[in-house]
């Protein structure tokens, strides 16, 4: 009988091991193709997992003083070789990670396993290195069934291995935090910068509605500061209170995208999951789909069936569709007229192309009620814009009705055109059932219960949309906007103040805090910021009537009459509200011209409206039984 040799040591990782007595690589029993120094190096790596092992370490080790290579080349190439073999990527490591001029770390947890049982396959099969990519249409059927079943058995493991991990400690009932970071554009031209902005905020509301009662998305402007920016793990700890950071990349090639994307634990900061995906840029939608539930199942969360039935529902979509879609996201979110002009174009264009993708559809209704509200944007007459909104929410609800979003821009339509009050109630509730932690829908539910009188509700909806992006300018501005309308003046100055601490040149602060400051009588301090949001803001036809009604009421009477002309020029090149009107001639006392130019807003449906009967600039109307008629008329209690 032979006598036995020295215990073979096994050394796993993820679907990996190597047996370091016979020098072989597996994956899942397969031989994996590796040559002699790559595999050194990922010895060398395995032993030292989680530290950092230095190119000087790799040069005594791996090339002794004696041996006459070119080191940076030939390690270099090991490094490429070992990724290759492990379906790793330099731009979104999951097992190798480099540190610049250091060295390199081994990423995931390394155990001594026990020798694999041999499978039926022979011993000498070989298994390519793993490289995922979108199945071809067409492909037969027994070869999906293979592929599906891949990606199961890959997903046990991934379960498997998280299952024997500390997650991050959490009180029950606390919500898990996942901060979705800006993906990087590695396409190397600056015009593909709207396809990774744009993925990350797809990626951003896929994974929000996950699991909302268990897991909470921050927002998108909380994270936009990271982009280009250090990434200092335990700094996005302690700023976004974040238990896990996903992150990634995304390099386009014709017609073809290769995302890269990584999920790393915030409290010892491993990197938990992984994955490269080579896609059709048709199939991106299903992709976003894929990456939700790979993250699901590395923080061992469950998803609900209906979270579930969502994903299952991602279809391909027209590359063209999707690219001009994303455009649009990205001109929308520059909030400005010309901007919202252009992503109206873009939007169009992607519903034409492919009639069935309802984010589209919202994306239009979005651009069409901002741009019809002159309190957010403005441009165009209500009734030109409104309609167009409606339609655009209802046809995205038609195609889904589990889109959050569509669910809000019809909230927006029914308070700021129909002043619907209930039926915008019922829509800003459903998307919050839909998606919890939307900040948007919380911002503008606090608008609808204003005018209602439910002031406390209000201030409640408020604080929540601050709780969910402590960063954001706008809700910070809008949160000093709603204790104005609660006459809370003083208040509302102190919280101007602080988001002006955020940005000191924020043009919508500046203009909110000089309403703040005419209430309490600073009228030199409240035209300073007017004038300085008006410089911003460039001719802004709001922003100006502001301006005239307090020129009008420090008794600027002059200079107020000539913002009065000012208006009416500006009416023959762009929109003016008629409410714009009526506010100088309220500030300037002529009570008959006001009303007249109130009585034209509620013509045209203008969007302050819903406001009337709180609005400070507008007290000395109060007295007057037409300005009584008109808030009725409205449909607003009285004050």
């Amino acid at each position: 009988m032979a006598q036995s040799g020295p215990p073979r040591r096994i050394l796993g990782f993820g679907p990996f091991e190597v047996d370091l007595s016979s020098g072989e690589l597996r994956r899942e029993g397969l031989k994996v193709k590796l040559q002699d120094q790559p595999l050194r190096l990922l010895v060398l790596l395995l032993e030292s997992a989680g530290e950092v092992v230095t190119r000087e370490e790799l040069r005594s080790k791996l090339w002794p003083a004696d041996t006459f290579v070119d080191f940076d080349h030939s390690l270099n190439t090991a490094v490429r070789k070992l990724r290759e073999a492990l379906g790793d990527s330099a731009d979104a490591p999951r097992y190798v990670e480099t540190l610049a001029k250091r060295g390199y770390r081994f990423a995931v947890p390394v155990r001594e396993r026990e020798p694999a049982a041999p499978t039926a396959l022979s011993a000498d099969a070989e298994a390519p290195a793993p490289a995922p990519h979108a199945a071809p249409r067409g492909r037969p059927f027994a070869s999906r069934v293979v592929a599906i079943a891949g990606v199961l058995v890959a997903a046990a493991l991934v379960t498997y291995w998280m299952g024997a991990r500390p997650g991050p400690r959490t009180q029950p009932g606390r919500k898990l935090t996942l901060a979705i970071l800006p993906f990087d554009n590695l396409s190397g031209e600056a015009d593909q910068e709207y396809l990774s902005d744009g993925l990350t905020e797809e990626m951003t509301t896929q994974l929000a509605r996950l699991a909302p009662d268990r897991l909470r998305v921050t927002a998108r402007s909380s994270t936009w500061k990271y982009k280009r920016a250090d990434r200092d793990i335990p700094r996005i700890r302690q700023e976004l209170g974040a238990d896990y950071v996903l992150e990634g990349s995304l390099r386009r090639a014709g017609e073809r995208v290769r995302v890269t994307a990584q999920l790393v634990q915030v409290a010892d900061q491993t990197h938990i999951w992984a994955q490269t995906y080579d896609r059709e840029m048709r199939d991106v939608l299903v992709l976003e789909s894929e990456v939700a539930r790979s993250v699901a199942r590395a923080i061992a969360m469950t998803l609900a069936p209906e979270a579930e039935a969502r994903l299952a529902r991602a279809r391909p979509v027209r590359p063209e569709s999707y690219q001009d879609y994303l455009r649009g996201r990205y001109f929308f979110n520059r909030k400005t007229e010309a901007a919202l002009r252009q992503a109206l174009g873009y939007f169009q264009r992607a519903v034409a192309a492919d009639p069935g993708y309802a984010p589209a559809y919202t994306g239009l209704a979005d651009c069409y009620w901002s741009l019809g509200a002159s309190s957010v944007v403005g441009g165009l007459p209500p009734r030109q814009a409104m309609p167009e909104a409606k339609a655009a929410a209802l046809k995205a609800l038609e195609i889904d009705d589990t889109l959050a979003e569509a669910h809000a821009s019809l909230a927006f339509v029914h308070l700021l055109y129909d002043w619907d009050f209930v039926a915008s109630e019922k829509e800003f509730k459903r998307a919050l059932e839909l998606d919890p932690d939307y900040t948007a829908a919380h911002h503008w539910y606090s608008h609808c219960l204003l005018p209602l009188g439910r002031m406390e509700e209000s201030l409640a909806e408020s604080r929540r949309a601050l709780e969910l992006e402590p960063l954001s300018l706008v809700v910070n501005t809008h949160l000093g906007w709603h204790y104005f309308y609660a006459r809370q003046y003083d208040k509302a100055i102190e919280q101007y103040r602080r988001t002006l601490e955020l940005d000191p040149a924020f043009p919508q602060t500046q203009r909110y805090a000089a309403w703040a400051l005419l209430q309490k009588g600073r009228h030199e301090e409240a035209i300073a910021d007017l004038r300085a949001a008006s410089g911003a803001l460039g001719p802004d036809p709001e922003v100006e009537a502001e301006l005239g009604h307090t020129l009008a009421v420090a008794g600027r009477r002059a200079e107020a009459r000539a913002v009065l002309e000012g208006l009416r020029q500006l009416s023959s090149s762009r929109y003016v509200s008629p409410y714009s009107v009526a506010l100088v001639h309220a500030g300037l006392g002529d009570r008959d011209q006001a009303l007249a130019w109130l009585d034209k807003a509620y013509d045209e449906r203008s969007d302050y409206m819903p406001y009337l009967g709180l609005e400070p600039m507008l007290d000395p109307l109060r007295s007057d039984p037409r300005f009584s008629a008109l808030v009725r008329r409205v449909g607003l209690p009285s004050h």
